[in-house]
Parts: structure tokens; sequence; C-alpha cells
């Protein structure tokens, strides 16, 4: 879900708000920094309870409404929208972080926490893969779909095929003729609403197997033959005589 906001957010506030390249690097800082205070009050949680299905069922259903009302977005949106609501989703995003691995490592042994640890990461690094196909292939096929409300050929076909994403640019868009301009305005938007959508369907869809999740009581003694070994405490002829 972050990856799926990082990368389509800035197309929004191109595109649709007309914002520069660099002011939209900072429109989505609150997806980046709503993420920080939310692992780390998940993560005292997290070590003072050592329940971690609450913080699960709450990050993603938090994730899925925020995700859900980007499709409120469109070019009057107001800065403390895109504000709040970007907040609502990293917080939840922030809460899951931190609390995944914790709890697939607490029904195993200590000594398949490295085997764990490595699944986890492989399985994270694929599933960041298709947080950007899925919304690229989503945006793509709804805005090729909707593009015929744009009345200029030329126009049409520069975007089609795949390209609207490249094009999502302040300068583009402002060099299009002004009649021509809110229509394509509002097919990216259309676009983007259909992907925010999709978004919060597969988010709903995790949070609803939360309930599922077997909040399996976490560890409290470490029992491995890993960790740093200690010196061997030297001792004195006099001490060896004695």
């Amino acid at each position: 879900m972050t990856l799926w906001a990082l990368y389509f957010l800035p197309v929004y506030f191109q595109a649709v708000q007309l914002a520069t390249p660099s002011r939209s690097g900072v429109q989505i800082l609150p997806t980046v920094f709503g993420m920080m205070p939310a692992a780390v009050i998940a993560s005292q949680y997290l070590s003072l309870t050592g329940k971690y299905k609450l913080l699960h069922i709450v990050g993603m259903f938090l994730m899925a409404a925020g995700m859900g009302s980007f499709a409120a977005f469109d070019a009057n949106s107001s800065t403390a929208t895109w504000v709040c609501l970007q907040l609502l989703a990293s917080l939840g995003n922030g809460m899951v972080a931190t609390s995944i691995l914790p709890g697939v490592q607490a029904g195993l042994t200590d000594e398949d926490n490295a085997v764990s640890t490595a699944t986890w990461a492989f399985i994270r690094s694929y599933g960041a893969v298709w947080g950007v196909t899925i919304p690229a292939t989503v945006f793509n096929n709804m805005f090729d779909k909707n593009s015929l409300k744009i009345a200029e050929p030329r126009v049409r076909a520069l975007l089609a095929d795949g390209n609207a994403y490249a094009y999502a640019a302040r300068e583009f868009i402002l060099g299009i003729p002004e009649a021509t301009r809110g229509q394509v305005i509002e097919v990216y938007t259309d676009a983007l609403r259909i992907s925010w959508a999709v978004a919060a369907a597969i988010a709903g869809f995790a949070a609803f197997f939360t309930f599922f999740e077997v909040d399996v009581p976490l560890r409290e003694t470490l029992r491995t033959d890993f960790g740093i070994k200690e010196p061997k405490r030297s001792t004195s002829p006099a001490e060896q005589q004695g």
C-alpha cells in the first residue's frame, strides 16, 4: 500500500493539481511521516502487551479507509483534505509494518528466527513488486478506457497505451490547449479514483482476514545457540594457588 501511494500520489498532485515535481515531493510527506509515530506506538504497545492481532486489525482497516478516501481527491481538494487522508492511511501502514514479523515468529522456535526473517523479507519484497504493477495496470487500463472523453485526437493518442503515467507532469498539462486541458485532468482523476478503489478493496480484503488470525503469545525467554560469547575470566597465579 505504501508503494501504491508513493507512486501514484505524485501523479495526482502533478497532473490534477498541477503541482511542480518538487512541490509534489513535499505533498507526499504526510504518507512518510505518518508512518513513524504509528510504528513507534505500535512497537511500544507490542512490547508491553505482547498482543499484535489488534494492531493488524486496526492498521489494515485504517489503510483500507485511507486508500479508499483518496478517491475523493480532485483538482479542487484542499491542503487539509489531502494531508489528513494521507495520515489516515500512513498511520495504519505504520501499525502493521512493525508488528507483522513478531507475529510470524511467535509460533516458531528460536532456531527458526533466521529462516523466518529471510522468508518474511522475501515475501515483502515480492509483494512490493505487485504494489507497483497492480496500480499501474489499473491506472493505464482505466485511462485508456476513459480517454474518449478527450476531444483532441493528437493528445488522446499521445497519452494512450500506458503513456499517461509518463506524461503526468505540470508542464505537459499546462501545454495542452485550455479547451482540452480540463478533459485530460478529468480522465486522470477518474483513472486514479478507480486505482484507489482497488487499493481499498485489497486492504479491506486483508483486514477481513485479520479477524481469523490466531494471537499466539510472544515468547518471554530466549533459547538459542546464537549470541555474543562471553570471554573467559582470567585468573592470577595467586588465585590459582589459593
